[in-house]
């Protein structure tokens, strides 16, 4: 996978280490791996079952590819939105029907953010700075809360997105990460 390179340095760094759920890896080959075996399958859900667990976080993380920092809005949004309609997709087919059956609640989480982030020296991402991206983004969830109406009983809440980096206080009209939180409220309520 692309992104193995970063995820080793990651995963391999003891400081970073002794703060996440995962072994520290010593070979690339181990992040490979990793990768490739993110995508929960249903022994997965048997497994927490058998361990108790009520509540899982599924996690919508990237693969392939995507466009780079510098790439138009137009190709960013056709990206995150191919992208995510397979892993709704995945989550209707295959994560609802073992969640259910094994008893396990899901926060659906997008793990990837619509439209990057800034660049390698400022991890902010795009869509606070960019409207047409922050409004995007806020639709999209809209659309996933429309799409999973009805399925109260085993989807327990959305995680709008994993670490959102806001390192400047000038942002695009609304589109901080409070108010985007706010709206995003909004449009799956």
């Amino acid at each position: 996978p692309d992104d193995a390179p970063t995820a080793f340095l990651w995963h391999s760094d003891p400081r970073v280490n002794k703060f996440m759920s995962y072994p520290l890896y010593t070979d690339i080959s181990q992040t490979i791996h990793w990768i490739n075996d993110i995508v929960p399958v249903e022994e997965d859900f048997r497994y927490l079952n058998s361990k108790g667990a009520s509540l899982a976080r599924y996690q919508m993380c990237q693969e392939g590819t995507a466009p780079n920092a510098d790439a138009s809005n137009s190709e960013h949004i056709a990206y995150f939105d191919t992208w995510l309609s397979m892993r709704l997709d995945h989550l209707e087919k295959n994560i609802l029907p073992w969640a259910r059956k094994y008893k396990i609640q899901i926060v659906v989480d997008v793990h990837f953010p619509l439209g990057g982030r800034i660049g390698k020296s400022d991890q902010s991402l795009k869509m606070f700075y960019d409207e047409e991206l922050a409004r995007h983004f806020v639709n999209t969830w809209g659309k996933i809360a429309e799409r999973f109406k009805g399925n109260d009983d085993i989807i327990y809440g959305y995680d709008f997105m994993n670490e959102p980096v806001q390192n400047k206080e000038e942002t695009a009209k609304d589109c901080d990460w409070w108010n985007l939180q706010r709206r995003c409220i909004e449009a799956v309520r």
